[in-house]
């Protein structure tokens, strides 16, 4: 049971970074600056749309 949390906090953790990069990229190569508030948001949307395919609820 642990094991198996410990893997999905895991998860969640790396597809946030990996998110985090590609959000950051992405804003370098169209070359707007985007404020971190913004970003904050971007990734939290497309986080809970994750979530939610995977059939968890939205905090």
């Amino acid at each position: 049971m642990t094991f198996d949390a410990t893997i999905t906090v895991g998860t969640i953790l790396q597809t946030l970074v990996l998110a985090g990069v590609v959000i950051g990229a992405y804003t370098r190569i169209s070359g707007r600056i985007v404020s971190l508030e913004t970003k904050v948001s971007l990734l939290y949307d497309w986080w809970a749309g994750e979530m939610e395919r995977r059939g968890v609820q939205r905090p």
